[in-house]
């Protein structure tokens, strides 16, 4: 991936809202910022997907999150209708550093995502720790009786 072009593209393309716009041309000039949050595309590892908040491909914002919501989605219907019906949770982040503003807009960005897939889905709009014993997400979601095999947004 060309990190500088990527960044010329959500600096310009309209699909970027002005927030994002403004975030990113005031880093302009800072090859090092720009190559950081441009140079891959943010991924899932062992704890979903985790990054720095901000914008940028390796960043977690809106974009990135709806990208990796319709993935999920994409994924789910390709299992076929049992999948579908079985469907996912959405809930939001839970470290208390991240308000409640973010909190929100986390599920109102995933949710819209799955809604129109036709895809079944559970809403959690109250956050809680996990205890540790129960990390694995298909563990955790298996003890709250969801028995859905889909990790949980």
């Amino acid at each position: 991936m060309d990190f500088r072009a990527e960044y010329e593209k959500w600096c310009t393309d309209p699909y970027f809202d002005e927030a994002t716009k403004a975030e990113l041309k005031a880093i302009a000039g800072d090859d090092k910022e720009i190559e950081d949050r441009f140079y891959r595309t943010l991924e899932f590892g062992t704890a979903g997907l985790r990054g720095v908040i901000g914008a940028g491909t390796n960043r977690m914002n809106i974009y990135t999150v709806r990208q990796a919501t319709q993935g999920l989605a994409n994924y789910i219907l390709s299992q076929g209708e049992d999948a579908v019906k079985r469907g996912v949770a959405i809930a939001a982040p839970y470290p208390p550093q991240y308000g409640i503003r973010t909190k929100f807009k986390a599920i109102l960005t995933a949710a819209p995502v799955i809604v129109v897939t036709n895809i079944d889905f559970v809403l959690f709009a109250a956050v809680k720790t996990v205890p540790k014993k129960e990390h694995n997400p298909l563990n955790t979601l298996a003890n709250n009786n969801i028995g859905t095999k889909f990790h949980a947004i």
